[in-house]
């Protein structure tokens, strides 16, 4: 049996597949940029990304043949606040923005004056920013209205990447709280977030623990990219508790330092 982890940041996709034992059988690594078009907005085109990820899972499927392995399963970790708005056939409406777009600033201003600091960070975990997807939502809905209108999901990578892959999108915790739409107590979508943004809870997927298996790489895919059977796609998590996690910070006054191309 071997194990694919797929991680995708700002810069580029990085790919392992591992046998059951841990042993690395291959890896692969695709890079792409993000466009500047001004005005403070930074974009990446998600197919851009999404051929990407196609790739690199072409490789890692051949890497685990050469081996005689066998992938069963794959998940995702990714960069934490990147959204997509798909429609209702799931195909992409507008250029992702990233965590260094500054252009829905003018809505953090609105939280900050009409709900305050303090409830924002009790509920969500963290404060308010112009990357949070919700915030996003908000500035689709003022500024882009026809996107927003035939908006069906507000998709993370992970969502989005499992989606295309031929999973029903569902958002593991650590994703879903870096939406500032969850509430990390109740362990739910916040119905007090929701109502103040005046958005439809419908917009994002469902909200899973880490390790939930999601559903199943499509046939047609499974072919394309070389796997024997079709891999069981699960839920991941967002790139930084999962390093953490793989570095093995799991105890209290455990530290470590992550960086990357965000910064």
């Amino acid at each position: 049996m071997a194990l694919i982890g797929i991680d995708v940041g700002t810069s580029a996709t990085k790919g392992l597949v591992i046998s059951d034992d841990g042993a690395e059988l291959g890896a692969a690594r695709g890079s792409y940029s993000v466009t500047y078009p001004g005005d403070g907005r930074a974009e990446l085109d998600s197919r851009t990304v999404w051929e990407t990820v196609r790739t690199i899972l072409g490789t890692l499927a051949s890497a685990a043949r050469d081996h005689g392995g066998e992938v069963r399963a794959l998940a995702f970790s990714v960069s934490g606040n990147e959204a997509t708005p798909v429609d209702a056939a799931s195909n992409a409406l507008y250029p992702t923005m990233m965590g260094t777009d500054s252009r829905s600033a003018s809505v953090v201003d609105w939280w900050e004056q009409n709900v305050g600091r303090l409830p924002i960070y009790e509920i969500t975990g963290i404060p308010a920013h112009p990357m949070h997807p919700l915030v996003r939502l908000m500035w689709l809905r003022d500024h882009e209205p026809e996107v927003f209108r035939q908006t069906d999901k507000m998709l993370c990578w992970q969502e989005l990447m499992g989606l295309w892959l031929g999973a029903p999108p569902a958002a593991d915790l650590s994703i879903a709280s870096c939406t500032m739409a969850f509430d990390i107590r109740d362990r739910a979508w916040s119905e007090r977030m929701l109502s103040a943004a005046g958005i439809d809870g419908k917009l994002f997927p469902r909200a899973v623990p880490s390790g939930t298996a999601l559903g199943e790489m499509s046939p047609a895919l499974t072919r394309e990219l070389g796997f024997g059977r079709p891999p069981v796609i699960v839920a991941g998590g967002f790139d930084q508790p999962t390093a953490a996690f793989g570095a093995g910070q799991i105890a209290a006054g455990d530290a470590g330092v992550g960086s990357g191309s965000w910064e």
